[in-house]
Parts: structure tokens; sequence; C-alpha cells
């Protein structure tokens, strides 16, 4: 190591910079950091309160000086000069480092990964040839590629922070000029303030040095480690690896640093175009899409990913302006262009962070036929964890990745009745954070269930605790929305498809941090998990194998389960697949036969009869009336060519009459199964029936729509009549159910008398069914039963219908029977469906116009009361799932811009202000939101 004799003067303030600034930060330290920043982060990351990263940050605030004060009173001791070369070399470039990402951390994008690798290798290689000297036991060759990474680095970060020290000497000296001495005196009042305001001024004045002894300690040791490259390998050598290392880097700064969003918003500007029928739409090949979809991600989430933009960034240019009263207006603009370049990993090419996002999103649906927040959902998680995002209350589209909240036990009861069962599901739900969350499952039941209950509890003893309402759709949603706004607890239950149902709770209580004081330190000592008791009790039938059908998740938000979570039936262990949320079915204890029921609903008797016989298998006739095959010709169903041509293969074997359209804004007729390439955009499935029904030429006997899951997000109004149509089938390709339909296609679907399945051959078959048998009284036709009523017999019903003792079958005739109603009344009256929905809340069921939903106050229910009059009661809205999230400022493009004086101010201020934030939250307990 270097020791040369310095003059007095110099080695007196080489020690006393280090010194002074080091026990200074140290007092400062042990007063606030430590006790309130430090200590608070560790013990949080240990109870799950705050990220691992977080903890590591807190801790190397304090250990990197505190490692510094080691070695300073150790083996640099007597060295004034390697003092100070570990001052400027090492610590403060450190510090600097954690400062800036403490206030401008974002994902890291490859030209930032690039720069700080390089600052990590520089830094390695300086504190490798301060402890060694001339000594270090490295190669040659590595020693000097590791000095040119450490003079690239120096002259980078240098030529960064260069264009700032001109306004920042400025606006500092200012500062100083401006401060009021006779009022001084009171700041040694408060030490804690005094010791914050030295430290803050003193590291000021060390970060305006910076630029300069990055420089000139990185150049020295690049020129001695250059000497003793040449002596050993030569000039030529030398040169050779200098300039590989210099040439390396230039390289990867131009590569890293190519963003793609600018190639992929000109490639898919057509999509604002609007095109005529006949006009040649652009096409993408599909080997160039992720290319696209990565320059949309990238524009979606450059909030996240980059400081500010290439047009909008004037950071260097406002600082000369607020420092000087007659800058030199060339040099800032020389000074910005300089930054600007140097910039380009912290620099987002564009001009609006948020014009550039709306208009991705945009593009995304329009040409990959679903949300990116559905469609990327990863990325945008990994970008929210970037910046600290503490999440959102609503379970949105992102959230089917998040695991907040476990599921520890799911307990099913299953109380058999002959053929029928009453099964009941409670869920015990922990939430694993400490915020309030929101969990939705969306799940699909057989057509002959009957949905009868749901419950909220916060009390093992008392799982009814709070009980539900069924009240009109629209006014459920509406309440339950408002509720959640409000962060109070409800529950809501809707029926959003023939089969699919959407269950949804708010909040699942957070976990409680509990603290104490131990000798002045706050630290985490313990932690509480209210868990939250979520009921579902429905009504059903035993399947073909003689078993009770359980609910099948088919999409959820923010909940999941693990390893630990167990899984009863009757008090017994069930097993279940690792990645099922329940098991198919439930066994019986004991066979039962299929009977005939009969049944009271609204004063009319129902009838069963088990299909048997030829009514238990329908082969497919033969049809002269031709059937109408579309294809969806959307984007996400190139994912599905293989499932179509097996369903068009198989339809040809079949002797039936057909026609098969692909269709997209037109629906076009075909012959030959479409290539992948013929599916693009975000055509939606009831504008393709719409755009059909315009310009179909004859009478088919039924319209199947082969798709596959879709985005029910982005279904909206369509204005077309059902009695316009033939029977509609949607026929989900890919063994995946929509989780939720739009309320009109609901509507469709049941008035026209069609309905969902997942094969074309099950489509037919349920069609031809419904359509070959036409005795008098059947009004339905489900997979085990044929349904009668006798108009002429509801009287008598009435007398002798009735059953003693509750009868579990009774709900699914009650279900059977409202949606013959729905089917065959005017439902666009609201009188009607008022009618319908008294015969839902007598029968206390979820159909597709009533919801239930559970509240806690009286507040909320009388909330309920005013819905339910209202004259949009039964109108639901579709629920997106998009979430605006909050996104990170745009550093250096705001206006007005504080004066350098200011921003020193401000920077302080933040300090300040986060310790105390800090100090504040760890004041009180967290405590979960009540029941």
């Amino acid at each position: 190591m270097e020791n040369k004799k310095l003059p007095v003067w110099r080695a007196v303030c080489c020690y006393l910079l280090f010194w002074f600034w080091n026990l200074t930060y140290a007092v400062l330290a042990g007063i606030l950091i430590i006790p309130h920043f430090t200590m608070p982060a560790i013990t949080g990351a240990f109870i799950g309160l705050h990220s691992g990263f977080s903890a590591l940050f807190a801790t190397l605030l304090v250990a990197i000086p505190a490692l510094c004060i080691g070695l300073g009173f150790t083996r640099f001791r007597k060295n004034p000069t390697a003092l100070i070369k570990l001052f400027y070399g090492v610590e403060m470039p450190i510090i600097f480092i954690m400062l800036s990402t403490m206030f401008l951390l974002r994902e890291l994008n490859p030209g930032v990964t690039h720069v700080l690798i390089n600052i990590l290798v520089a830094l390695f290689a300086y504190l490798a040839c301060l402890w060694g000297g001339v000594h270090t036991r490295f190669p040659s060759w590595l020693r000097l590629c590791l000095a040119m990474t450490m003079l690239l680095t120096g002259l980078y970060c240098a030529l960064l922070l260069a264009p700032f020290f001109l306004p920042a000497t400025a606006g500092f000296f200012e500062l100083l000029g401006e401060i009021n001495l006779r009022h001084m005196g009171n700041i040694f009042n408060y030490l804690l303030l005094l010791v914050a305001l030295v430290c803050g001024l003193s590291t000021c004045v060390v970060f305006l040095a910076l630029p300069f002894m990055l420089i000139f300690l990185y150049l020295r040791e690049f020129l001695r480690e250059w000497r003793i490259a040449d002596a050993s390998l030569g000039s030529a050598k030398a040169s050779a690896i200098a300039a590989g290392i210099l040439g390396l880097n230039a390289i990867l700064f131009a590569v890293l640093n190519q963003q793609p969003q600018q190639e992929a918003f000109e490639r898919m500007a057509f999509l604002d175009q609007q095109f005529r029928p006949g006009d040649t739409i652009p096409s993408i090949p599909r080997e160039e899409h992720d290319a696209l979809r990565k320059g949309l991600i990238n524009a979606y989430l450059a909030p996240y990913r980059y400081l500010s933009t290439t047009e909008r960034n004037g950071a260097v240019y406002n600082a000369y302006l607020g420092a000087f009263d007659d800058a030199d207006h060339a040099l800032a603009k020389g000074s910005q262009a300089i930054f600007n370049f140097l910039a380009t990993p912290f620099l987002y090419d564009g001009a609006y962070f948020r014009e550039d996002k709306e208009r991705a999103a945009r593009y995304y649906q329009k040409f990959f036929d679903q949300p990116i927040e559905k469609g990327e959902p990863e990325a945008i998680l990994n970008a929210l964890k970037a910046t600290f995002d503490r999440g959102r209350s609503v379970a949105g589209l992102v959230d089917a990745l998040n695991q907040h909240v476990l599921i520890t036990n799911m307990a099913i009861t299953v109380e058999p009745q002959d053929d029928s069962a009453r099964i009941r599901i409670v869920q015990t739900l922990e939430n694993q954070t400490y915020d309030n969350h929101e969990v939705t499952f969306h799940f699909s039941l057989p057509e002959e269930t009957a949905l009868t209950g749901l419950w909220l509890s916060d009390d093992a003893e008392d799982l009814d605790k709070f009980v539900y309402a069924v009240a009109p759709r629209g006014a459920a949603q509406q309440v339950y929305n408002d509720e959640v706004s409000r962060r109070i607890d409800p529950s809501l239950l809707e029926q959003v498809g023939p089969r699919q149902y959407r269950l949804r709770a708010f909040p699942v209580p957070p976990r409680s941090a509990l603290y104490n004081r131990s000798m002045g330190l706050r630290l985490g000592t313990d932690y509480e998990v209210k868990p939250m008791y979520l009921t579902l009790e429905y009504k059903t039938t035993m399947d073909d194998q003689g078993a009770w059908p359980l609910p099948q998740l088919l999409e959820k938000r923010n909940a999941y389960w693990s390893d630990q979570t167990q899984r009863t039936l009757n008090d017994q262990p069930l097993h279940t697949e690792k990645d099922a949320w329940l098991p198919a079915t439930a066994p019986m204890s004991a066979t039962a036969p299929r009977n005939q029921h009969d049944a009271v609903v609204a004063g009319q008797r129902v009838r069963a009869v088990p299909r048997t016989g030829a009514d238990a298998q329908w082969d497919i006739q033969a049809s002269t009336t031709p059937y109408a095959i579309l294809i969806d010709g959307s984007y996400s169903m190139g994912e599905q060519t293989e499932n179509v041509a097996a369903a068009l293969k198989q339809l040809q074997q079949l002797d039936i009459a057909h026609e098969i359209f692909l269709c997209h804004t037109r629906c076009q007729p075909m012959k030959n199964l479409p290539a992948a390439e013929e599916f693009y955009g975000d055509s939606l499935p009831m504008n393709q029936l719409a755009v059909w029904r315009r310009n179909a030429k004859q009478d088919y006997d039924a319209v199947m729509l082969l798709t596959d899951a879709g985005s029910y997000e982005q279904e909206s109004q369509v204005s077309f009549k059902a009695t316009q149509m033939p029977p509609v089938w949607l026929v989900h390709l890919g063994g995946a159910l929509a989780y939720a339909y739009h309320d009109q296609t609901l509507d469709l679907l049941k008035q026209s008398h069609g309905g969902v399945a997942q094969s074309l051959q099950e489509a037919i078959v349920a069609h031809q069914l419904r359509q070959g048998r036409t005795e008098d009284g059947l009004f339905a036709i489900t997979p085990h039963y044929l349904w009668y009523t006798d108009e002429n017999t509801s009287a008598e019903a009435d007398k002798n219908g009735a059953q003693s003792g509750e009868d579990f079958f009774s709900a699914i005739a009650a279900r059977r029977w409202l949606e013959y109603l729905a089917q065959s009344r005017d439902t666009t009256d609201v009188q009607v469906l008022d009618q319908l929905h008294a015969i839902a809340k007598a029968e206390h069921m979820v159909t597709d116009y009533s919801s239930m939903i559970v509240l806690v106050e009286e507040r909320q229910k009388k909330a309920l009361e005013e819905a339910e009059q209202k004259a949009d009661r039964f109108d639901r809205e579709v629920e997106t799932g998009q979430e605006d999230f909050s996104a990170p400022m745009d550093m250096f493009s705001a206006s007005p811009v504080p004066e350098p004086e200011e921003w020193l101010l401000l920077g302080l201020a933040g300090l300040m202000l986060a310790f105390a934030t800090l100090h504040r939250r760890r004041k009180f307990t967290l405590q979960p939101a009540s029941l």
C-alpha cells in the first residue's frame, strides 16, 4: 500500500474530513437511523412487514460507514492518504448510490443494470487495490481489466454529475447566505436537528466534490496499474486489453439501451385507423409479435423503469436557470445535451409517460385480444414491487398471481338426501400481509345446482355470524363496490354465466404488528393473524359416477393454498391434487338411485323425471336446415387452431348441413381451415354475432360460435334482440369456460334457447335434444332430468305438493323453473325482473338476476334498501379488473422547478420526513379491519 509522507496540513485535512463526516453520521445513526429505521426494517422483515431488500438497504446504510470507521481505526489509522481514498473512492459512492436508490428506486432495465454492474466492479477493484496496493494477488491482465473498468466508471459518473456542479454550488452558497444567524442559537436546543443539519450540509459539500475526486482517484489508480501491466505484458497487449474493455462497454451501452417501444408504436399505428369492408388490414408475422409485446410492456411500465423522458427531461437546464439570473443559455443547453446522452439508461425514449402508457394499453388490447394487465401480470407485479408499491385493496387482473391471502382450511360438509344433497364449504382465510385485501373466486358448478347460502364470520364458534340478503344483481354490486371503497366488510355471490359464479369478500383482516420498547429501540416482537371464515352453501344432485360435484375454480385473485392447507370432508381428511382448489367430486357415503321428484315453486308444481333409456343417450340426428358454425377470428384463437381443426373434422363426419364463417369485423364464408395468421385483433363474440346476423341470407337451425375462454373484461353493449337470432351456443375450446359473461350475453343465450358447451358435439347434442322433445309440459332438459309442469294443476299442487321437512331437491327445481320463466318472459321489463327476483328471494337462491350479499352494519343494509328502489337495480356493470396504479413521479421534468437551494432543503426535509413517518407508523399497532 502507498504510504507517502504528506505535509502536515494535508494529513490534518484528510483526517478531519474523514472523521468529521463519519463521526457526525455515527451520532445521527445512533440517535435516529438505527432505532427508527434500521431496527424496525430488520425486525419487520422477519415478520413479513418489510421486504428483505429494504432490510438489507437499511443495514448497509449503517454498516458501510461503520465498516469504514473500523478500517480507519485499524488498518488505515496511520495512513491519511488511504483514509481519503477509502472515503471518496468507496464509502461516498456507495452512500450516494444508496440514497439515490432510496429516492429514485425503479425496476432495473438492461441499461441501468449494466451501469450498476460496472460501478460494483469498480468499487470492488478500487477497494482491492487500496487493501493490497502493488501486492494485490491478481494476474496483471485481470488487474488491468479492473483498472480500466474503474477508469470508465469514474469518468462516466463524474461526467454524469458534473453538469449539476455549477448550479448546485451556486445554490449551496446562496443558501448559506440566506441563513439568519440570529436564529441559529435556537437550533442548539434540538440536538437531533442540529446533528441532522450538520450531517446534511457536510454531505452536500462532500457530494459537490465527488465527481472530481472520482476522476482523480480512479485515474491515478488506472495509471499505476497501466505501468505495471505495461512492464509485465508489454504495451501491445496492455493496449489491446484496455481497448477491449472500452469497446465491450461501448457496445453494451449501445445495445442495452435500445428501447423497443417506438418501433412497436410505429408498426402498430394502423390499429388507430378505421377500416371499411374490403380494405386490406396490415398484418404482422407471428414470429415478430414477441418484439411488439416487449415494446408495449416497456412503454406501459416506463414510469417504473425510467426516471424521466428524453423529450421532457430538463433537469440541468432548469437548474442553470434557477441558479443564475443571467444564465448562459448555450452553456445550459450544452450541459443538458451531455447529461441526456450519458443518462440514456435512465431516460425513456418518448415524450410523456401517461400518454404512452395509455397508448400501449390500447394497442395491446386491440392486437393481443386481452387487457395488458391480464396478459402481462408478472411483468407488472415485478415493476410494482420494485417501487415499493403497497398493493391495492381491490382484487384486479394482476392479482391472479398474487399470494396475499392463504386458505388455511377448507371444511366440506355433505348432508345427503337420497339422490340430492346440501353441501356447505367453509374457507378459513388468513391475510399474509399488513394491508387489507379482497379475495375473488370465479368457479363453475353443474346446471342441476342451486346456490342457497353465503355467510361471513370472524368467530370460529359462530360461522353464520353475518347472514346474506338476496338482492337485485345491480343493487348488490353497487353496494358491495361502495363498501369496498370505504374499506368496510361485505361479501358478494353472483351468477355470471349459465354455470359460472363469482364470489368476492373484503377485507380479509391484515396482520397486526405488535411493538414494544427496549433501550429506546422499537423491536418487532410478535404478530397476530385474525382469520376470516367464508361459508358457501349449495344444493345439487349426484353425477353420472354417483358422486357429489364440487365447485371447480376458473380464476382466483389474491388467494392461494399451500401444502399446509387442510381439506376435510365431513371432518375426515380429503385428498386433493397439489394445484387444485378442490377435487372435482366428493364421494357418496352410500349409493342411491336417481328418483323422480315433485316440488312446488311459487304455487306451480314442477316434476323432474330422470333421463333413462333413449332419453339418457341422444344420437345426433341428420339435419337439412343448416347450422351456422362461426369461428372466432380474434388473436387469442390462434392458440386453438388444433382444436378448431379437430372440431371441424368431427363436424364433417356428421350428417348435418352447415356453413362455416370466420369472423372478425366481418364474417366471411370459408371452406379451408384458417391459418394461425388469420387470427388477429380483439373482435368480441357479441360483435361477431351481430355482424353475422346483419349479413345472414337464410335461416339457420342454430348458430355455434367456436371460441376460447375469451376476455370478459372487454365485453360491451351490443344492441340486437334475441328474437332475431336462432339458438346461440358458445363453444369454448381448450377445456376452459369463460369465467364470466356480460349480462347481455347471458340474456341472449337464455332467450335464444342456447347455452354454453366445451365441445361442438356437446352443443349439437344439447340443442337437438331440446328441439326434439316437444311433449306437453316439458319446459327444460338438463343432463340427468326432464322437467315438466302442468299449468292446470297449480291449485292442486298448493294442497298436495308440499312435502314434510326440507326437500333439498326443491331448490334445484326452483332454479330450473326460474330459468324457464326468464326464457319465456320479457326480461327487459323491470316488473318481470321484480317478479323473478321475488321468487328467488322467497327460495333463498342466487340467479342471473338475484345475488347474495353479506353486510355487517345497519348503515350498509339501509344503503342496500335504497339501491333496491332504483330504476337500474338490475343493471350490472362489467368488472374490468383494470386499475390505475400509482406511478413514481417524473423526476426531471417537474414544473415549476425548485431553486437549487430548495432542492437541498427538500432533500433534508425528505430524509427527516421519512424517518418521522416511519417513527409514527411504528407508534401504533396495526389493527385488522373488524368484521
